[in-house]
């Protein structure tokens, strides 16, 4: 689904934004730091665990 998101975001940036790769970098890099609030936020949960989460988060950021 934030695939789907993405690419939306792209083409728009693309149309119409001057710089948009710049555009692009920094939203996508925003919205991939706003994402790790959901793993440190989890109350119930091991240290461990929160990073594990946070690591997969930011594996598929960089894979997507």
């Amino acid at each position: 689904m934030c695939t789907f998101w993405g690419t939306v975001l792209a083409v728009a940036l693309n149309k119409f934004s001057e710089r948009p790769r710049q555009a692009f970098l920094t939203a996508s890099c925003t919205l991939a730091a706003l994402s790790l609030i959901v793993p440190f936020g989890a109350g119930a949960t091991g240290t461990a665990t929160k990073f594990a989460l946070a690591a997969a988060h930011v594996i598929v950021a960089l894979l997507v």
